[in-house]
């Protein structure tokens, strides 16, 4: 038997098809769509109108936030419109509102500002102007809207809001044609923003679109600007942007190692010339060329009074004589390429502004999407505008450090480290205790962006505090070799805006061949902490050294790991240091890419990107930079996703879109590799597009970090450094100044527990520090020697949980090394232990925001480990129970997969007493009528259906020679013979569709469709089904997801049973070797042969497919563990 090929045509679908399969089948049939959009249909909000408009001041990103509010909402079945020049075009209606198409927005994500216009309008500050915007407005029937913009846009917007309904009224009785008729259909206005702003003063989110971008402007400023400035010895002055908000000078400043800034929310304290004229000739006197000063725009003194770059100048020309020179960067800020950041915050925003429009209810407030730690966020909009405005009223008030606290906890920690790091010496002798503590610190792994960094604010919060800083070059090679040195705090200047690593790396880790050699040196140089700086290299080291512990007690130091690798595959945090630098690289070079391909006409590329086996930069980069697909290893794909892509690929060039981009990871596949795929998409394209590719290589890692790797290096090596000093005071003590080891006091060694040796990184919950145990390969759990029982089973879960401090962390990976392990352990029968597995998922953890995003299948992977739990179960007979059921909800909500496997085992393994007549064999045949036999003694809807296979060959007159695999009962021939032929009319449909695992299965069914007129019914049956009640078990009738409003002829009916559907009675169903018409036709002709009574009766045959070489077919996205 050949293969299993990909059919030739799609399968059909829609809500009937969809139900039928979910009430007639044992088997999973529910497909996670793991790599693909999910299972919301398309044109579910079929009639709801979006506007989106940019209003104010604009901001790179805003293009990216535009996009995908117009694809998001199209995808979802809205109308889009664009409302061009903002709040102006709103006003005078006309050619400025236009309807938005998925190709209106192909290629704008990399361009700057946005292209839809942005204009400032004094008609819509008055009642007369808001009343032609509601006109204008309801002409399109547009009744919600998505505002990107500033605080002052966010706030015209709700008063539009809040005036619609009297602006409505005011227009009915004006008499204009047609205005009642729309003001009912228009009668709510549902408001999102989202804000769009470089200055970053929005409180409510953490960043505003284009706040990355600007400090990509001003960093490239400075970089340039250095050169120049040490060459002539000059003092320079940049005015960056900010009327009342200090963020970009602030950041500017800790990125660039500013000498000196000025701020509206901080002012420098009366006397500030002196202080500034004397700290930059201590620099000069200390051997500095240069000197850089950020100055905001609303920068002011204490008494209010503006500071401005001219007034600075001539403080430092008048005090200090020296060659000063100011530069202002104005609107360069705005302008250039949104960096990878804002394209991807623009899209995140954009895609939840949409599903926060279609959830809004009349009663709903308007809300503006924010950005919270790593999360996209709603918050109430007027919440967040009274707190910005309450800044200036601090401000105005004199009220400083209220400023700074309204400004945010990541606003105050940049000024606290600013203040600490520019210090231009550390403290001196006499200020300091005769005694400190010795910290090392290295890099391991591969070099990247951002580690310098990080180097330089851990070695000057380290002298900061009077203690010693030893620095170990080449990484674990300099530990054996003894290449230690303390380090200076001159010695790091200039460090932040240098790429690569300056203290060497090396990706050599500690094992039993130099652990002796490590242990000896960190003894000698009397190390009393260690900070390992790099990738998934460094996290494994500090686990390795953590577990010789009780071997080696100098190894009981506190020990910290800060992630560093372009991969972005570090454990325990959502981002690396380099990461973001190598996403800007790539996306940059796709931009590059992409405008070759414009050029050259229907061409596609194919880059590979690095990463390993972690696809961040892969997807990342394919967001940013527009791409048409990303290939990762995390979402596994076969030969039939590449062809697909490749289709659509022909498709797009057909639309005019003569360009394509195809990201591919370095480790995706063993087998796809790049130039597989290259090769592939070049045979399949021929005529049609060219194909070339491109690996980027090296090249990624970057030359000079980005201003988020630096800041964030900066900051996560404070956060090091203060975690550090904490666990020495409360484990160590401090050693003479002038230590040598000769005579000095022992070390202390007291750093046992898991809890010492941690991984610093950014997470949801914003924890100091995860230890690296808990970070750990969780098979561990369950290969420790001991007794393997079913308590002892139960209770390793526990003690996982115990362990376990981050929400949303690990689960997954420890339930997919659980479930092997519990035969073994004798749990592998036994309901309790399989409930305590499920309880690993806490409660709330993971339950989608609203039934719109359920649809997206939110937590995948989670979702798929508590499946593989249920799998287990029923492949050894283990029933779920209420306790069980009602955890499932309380974890994953009924709108999860996980859920409706649960109600399909209980509601069908009551029927069979615990046992599956059909189970799955061990290994699944490949040969498709093996398959097709499975399927469909699975799919049965009388388990004591006989499955039989025919070969048409034996047939006389048969016209191909293929298999036909029937399933049939006792039950359903008496069916047949008691048919009242003047009552039914018999047809054979199909071809339905069902997975069994990974491939597909098509069948068809013989239904007996009665011909009697009905009664006329309730047209809403579904009301009528939610008044009524039913069995609490009886899950044969659980409705698909359904969003919005559907034609009656669309709409589910949920009052279909297993055994029947509503138009007919089974009376057998079969899979045939081609699913084409001759196949069918010989099944009729076998039916009729075994009876006698179908010979007299018409049957129709429907087949809405064409032949394939196969019925089956194979999809990876989603596979159940075995």
């Amino acid at each position: 038997m050949a293969n299993p090929q990909v059919p030739n045509s799609p399968i059909p679908d829609g809500p009937h098809h969809l139900f039928r399969l979910r009430t007639l089948s044992t088997i999973d049939e529910t497909h996670m769509p793991v790599s693909t959009e999910g299972n919301i249909p398309d044109m579910v909000q079929k009639g709801k109108v979006i506007a989106v408009f940019t209003s104010g001041g604009d901001s790179q990103g805003m293009n990216a936030a535009v996009r995908a509010v117009v694809r998001m909402g199209l995808y979802l079945g809205c109308r889009v419109f664009f409302i061009k020049e903002g709040y102006q075009g709103m006003v005078d209606g006309g050619d400025h509102i236009i309807e938005a198409s998925w190709v209106s927005v192909s290629g704008i994500i990399h361009k700057g500002g946005t292209v839809i216009g942005s204009a400032r309008c004094s008609d819509f500050r008055n009642r007369e102007g808001r009343l032609k915007a509601a006109y204008n407005l309801i002409q399109y029937e547009i009744t919600n809207l998505v505002v990107i913009g500033g605080d002052g846009s966010l706030t015209g917007a709700d008063l539009f809001r809040q005036e619609w309904s009297s602006l409505l009224e005011e227009l009915v009785t004006t008499g204009m044609k047609n205005n009642k008729r729309k003001s009912q259909q228009c009668s709510h206005l549902h408001i999102v923003g989202m804000v769009g702003s470089i200055d970053n003063d929005f409180c409510g989110t953490d960043m505003t679109i284009g706040t990355d971008s600007a400090l990509h402007r001003i960093i490239e400023a400075i970089d340039a600007i250095v050169t120049t400035a040490s060459s002539h010895q000059r003092t320079f002055i940049l005015e960056v942007m900010g009327r009342h908000c200090g963020y970009l000078a602030l950041v500017g400043a800790l990125a660039s190692e500013a000498d000196y800034v000025f701020i509206p929310e901080w002012p420098p304290e009366a006397g500030w010339a002196n202080r500034l004229c004397a700290k930059i000739e201590q620099e000069r006197s200390h051997g500095k060329r240069l000197n850089i000063i950020l100055v905001a725009e609303g920068a002011i003194d204490r008494e209010g009074n503006a500071i401005t770059a001219e007034m600075v100048k001539d403080v430092i020309v008048k005090n200090t004589g020296m060659d000063t020179r100011i530069t202002v960067l104005g609107h360069v800020q705005r302008g250039g390429s949104p960096s990878a950041f804002d394209r991807i915050l623009g899209s995140r925003m954009g895609a939840e502004a949409v599903l926060a429009l279609l959830e809004a209810t009349p009663d709903s407030q308007a809300c503006v999407v924010s950005l919270d730690g790593n999360q996209a966020v709603r918050v109430p909009l007027m919440q967040c505008v009274e707190k910005t405005k309450s800044v200036a009223a601090a401000m105005h008030a004199k009220k400083w450090e209220e400023a700074v606290k309204l400004r945010g906890i990541s606003f105050k920690r940049n000024l606290e480290t600013y203040k600490m790091l520019t210090r231009i010496q550390p403290p001196k002798p006499e200020e300091l205790n005769n005694e400190r503590y010795r910290l090392a610190i290295m890099h391991c792994g591969a070099p990247c962006c951002g580690m310098n960094a990080a180097v330089r604010s851990f070695v000057r919060n380290i002298i900061y505090r009077g203690d010693i800083v030893l620095a170990i070059y080449d990484g674990f090679d300099g530990l054996v070799s003894g290449d230690i040195h303390p380090v200076s705090w001159s010695e790091v200047s200039g460090w932040v805006g240098q790429g690569g690593a300056n203290l060497g790396t090396r990706r050599t880790l500690p094992d039993s061949s130099n652990m002796e050699k490590i242990v000896e040196n960190l003894r000698q140089y009397r190390i009393q902490a260690l900070l390992v700086i790099g990738g998934f290299e460094a996290y494994h080291s500090v686990l390795n050294l953590a577990d010789n512990r009780t071997k080696y007690p100098e190894l009981c130091i506190p020990m910290c790991v800060v992630p560093a690798t372009i991969s972005n595959n570090v454990p325990g945090t959502d981002f690396s240091l380099g990461a973001d630098t190598a996403l800007n690289e790539i996306t940059e070079i796709c931009d590059r890419i992409r405008q070759s391909a414009q050029g050259t006409k229907r061409r596609v590329f194919i880059i590979e990107t690095m990463g390993g086996y972690c696809g961040y930069l892969a997807t990342l980069a394919g967001l940013a930079g527009g791409a048409d697909a990303a290939y990762i290893f995390e979402e596994p794909f076969k030969i039939n996703d590449l062809i697909g892509d490749i289709r659509l690929m022909h498709s797009k060039m057909e639309e005019g879109v003569t360009r394509g981009l195809i990201l591919r990871n370095e480790k995706a596949n063993e087998h796809y590799t790049t130039d597989f795929i290259f090769k592939l998409y070049s045979e399949e394209g021929k005529n049609i597009f060219s194909t070339r590719m491109n690996i980027l290589g090296h090249m990624q890692q970057g030359a000079s970090p980005s201003p988020f790797d630096r800041n964030f290096g900066t900051k996560l090596a404070s956060k090091a450094a203060d975690w550090l000093i904490a666990q020495l005071d409360a484990h160590s003590k401090r050693l003479p100044f002038n230590d040598d080891g000769g005579d000095s006091p022992a070390l202390t060694y007291n750093c046992t527990l898991p809890d010492t040796a941690v991984l610093m990184g950014l997470d949801d919950e914003k924890s100091p520090g995860v230890s690296t145990k808990q970070l750990a390969r969780v098979k561990e759990f369950f290969e420790e020697e001991g007794i393997h029982d079913r308590k002892h089973f139960i209770d390793t879960i526990e003690n996982f949980q115990n362990i376990r401090k981050l929400k949303r962390f690990g689960y997954a990976e420890f339930i997919g090394a659980a479930l092997p392990a519990m035969k073994e352990f004798g749990a592998h029968k036994d309901l309790e232990s399989y409930k305590s597995l499920m309880k690993v998922f806490p409660s709330g953890a993971y339950i989608p925001s609203s039934k719109i995003a359920s649809g997206f299948f939110p937590y995948y992977v989670q979702q798929r480990a508590a499946v593989d739990i249920l799998c287990q179960m029923e492949e050894n007979r283990v029933m779920p129970d209420k306790e069980l059921e009602n955890h499932i909800i309380s974890v994953f909500s009924k709108w999860s997969h996980v859920w409706e496997k649960c109600a399909r085992m209980i509601y069908w393994m009551t029927k069979f007493k615990n046992a599956n007549p059909f189970p799955f064999p061990e290994t699944l045949p490949q040969d498709p009528l093996e398959l097709a036999i499975i399927a469909l003694k699975r799919m049965s809807i009388d388990p004591q259906s006989d499955v039989t296979v025919y070969s048409t060959s034996q047939l006389e007159n048969s016209q191909e020679d293929t298999w036909i695999c029937c399933a049939q009962s006792d039950s359903q021939l008496r069916l047949i013979q008691e048919l009242d032929a003047d009552k039914y009319r018999l047809s054979v449909d199909g071809p339905f569709h069902v997975w069994v695992e990974e491939f597909g299965v098509n069948y068809f069914v013989l239904f007996a469709r009665n011909m009697t007129p009905k009664a006329n019914v309730n047209e809403n049956k579904i009301d009528q089904y939610l008044r009524e009640k039913h069995e609490i078990n009886d899950v044969s009738n659980i409705p698909l997801t359904n969003f919005g409003n559907t034609s009656k002829e669309d709409a589910i009916d949920p009052m279909r049973k297993i055994h029947t559907q509503e138009d007919g009675t089974i009376l057998g169903i079969a899979a045939t070797g081609t699913s084409s018409q001759e196949s069918l036709m010989s099944w009729v002709r076998i039916l009729e042969k075994e009876n006698s009574k179908l010979r007299s009766i018409p049957i129709v045959i429907s087949n809405l497919s064409k032949s394939y070489s196969s019925n089956v077919h194979e999809n990876n996205s989603f596979k159940t563990k075995k």
